[in-house]
């Protein structure tokens, strides 16, 4: 570890050139993707058909409630900052828009953690990644919550499930979710646990970090909980309002139901950023299917999102990356 901290100390220039890297990464991928590859072309061309027809106030309410979106996550993230650093929420807010630029480019969104750290507080790059890691719990928590016995309602009353199987699989996902709500709330103890399996010269220097999470009362968290739940269901809204506007004509519990199913079943394919885009549209496809709707509009559906919440708030954080003049690195 201490060599590779030097090794970091001295080669700290290239940081400047490593964010340089990782916009002009994003650009190319996102190049390939709009004007490239057929299908996504064929996309674009619904969009640009609906967009002349009277829905497209759909659009542009799923548009607007974007910033908000983005404004929950900083809150929820913000609000365990405040155990060790005081960052006011527009440098909070500067820090999420880069994470979600590099965590574009990389598995499971990792990158967000690097872009927290590079335009979070100084000296800060061990705690700003643990209060990540806490904020993308407390959402994992609720999609759970949510998308659990949202996907056993929309099975049993479109794919044919008999009821025996269904209050079985009901007891688990209660089970489940029971789990991950007493796991959220004994975090303290279980890292704890955890680390003592260390050998012990790593356990006492992450002793340290674990102060953090003794000092993230109950309260922290039951607020992390509700932050999230509120941008759960802004990201759900803005893909029912894309379904209505494209055209595709699902009862609203059905819709709402669907749409839980398919974040709860996107979030475990652990893909970069062109897999998880393809996984996503095929799960897409197979939960609208159940309506006979139009494939492309699934597919502008799915893509509209991926575009609006993530493409449109990855722009300006590309350009934060690059004009940060901070160079940080973490030591254990």
């Amino acid at each position: 570890m201490d060599a590779i901290w030097s090794l970091a100390i001295r080669y700290r220039w290239a940081a400047p050139w490593l964010r340089g890297l990782a916009a002009l990464v994003l650009a190319v991928l996102l190049y390939w993707q709009l004007t490239i590859r057929s299908d996504y072309s064929a996309v674009w061309q619904v969009f640009q058909q609906e967009t002349y027809l009277p829905r497209v106030h759909w659009l542009l309410a799923a548009i607007a409630l974007m910033p908000l979106n983005w404004t929950l996550e900083t809150l929820k993230w913000q609000q365990f900052t405040t155990i060790f650093a005081k960052m006011h929420f527009w440098q909070a807010y500067r820090a999420v828009l880069a994470g979600v630029t590099l965590g574009l480019i990389t598995p499971q969104r990792i990158g967000e953690y690097g872009g927290r750290v590079l335009l979070g507080p100084a000296g800060q790059a061990w705690q700003l990644a643990l209060t990540t890691l806490l904020g993308n719990l407390s959402q994992m928590i609720v999609l759970f919550t949510f998308g659990l016995p949202a996907f056993l309602w929309f099975s049993y009353n479109y794919s044919g499930w008999s009821a025996y199987p269904l209050y079985i699989n009901v007891a688990i996902a209660f089970g489940l979710i029971l789990l991950s709500l007493t796991g959220f709330f004994s975090i303290p103890y279980v890292a704890i646990a955890l680390c003592r399996l260390l050998p012990l010269r790593l356990w006492k220097k992450l002793q340290r970090q674990l102060v953090l999470l003794r000092a993230c009362s109950l309260q922290l968290r039951l607020r992390a909980l509700g932050w999230a739940a509120a941008r759960y269901w802004v990201y759900t809204i803005q893909y029912w309002l894309l379904l209505l506007f494209l055209g595709i004509d699902v009862p609203t519990e059905a819709a709402f139901a669907g749409i839980a199913t398919i974040f709860l079943i996107q979030t475990g394919v652990p893909l970069p950023l062109l897999g998880a885009l393809l996984a996503r549209a095929e799960i897409a496809l197979l939960v609208w299917g159940q309506f006979h709707a139009n494939e492309l509009s699934i597919l502008a559906a799915t893509f509209g999102l991926f575009i609006i919440n993530l493409v449109l708030p990855a722009l300006p954080g590309a350009i934060l990356l690059v004009k940060s003049k901070k160079h940080k690195t973490i030591k254990i």
